[in-house]
């Protein structure tokens, strides 16, 4: 398996070792009715925060990408709607 296989399931080993202690420690001071309405809470701006991180890193990978080989720039400029 390649390095990057191996980083992979460390991050995803990693990801439950992070999110269920932060999602426990989060409600254990809340009222049994109020639970449903924190979790739901928790969950979406865990995920809103996990697509806004996403966003914003693109561009950046896409940037270093163009420095790196200029020669696929054309392609990822597609994405960004710029030319050469």
């Amino acid at each position: 398996m390649s390095s990057i296989g191996w980083l992979t399931i460390l991050s995803g080993v990693a990801s439950s070792f992070i999110f269920v202690p932060l999602a426990t420690s989060s409600m254990v001071t809340l009222a049994q009715d109020q639970i449903g309405k924190a979790s739901g809470l928790f969950n979406l701006l865990r995920n809103s925060g996990g697509s806004i991180g996403i966003a914003e890193l693109l561009p950046a990978v896409a940037t270093s990408a163009q420095a790196a080989c200029p020669e696929g720039s054309g392609f990822m400029a597609s994405f960004f709607g710029r030319t050469r």
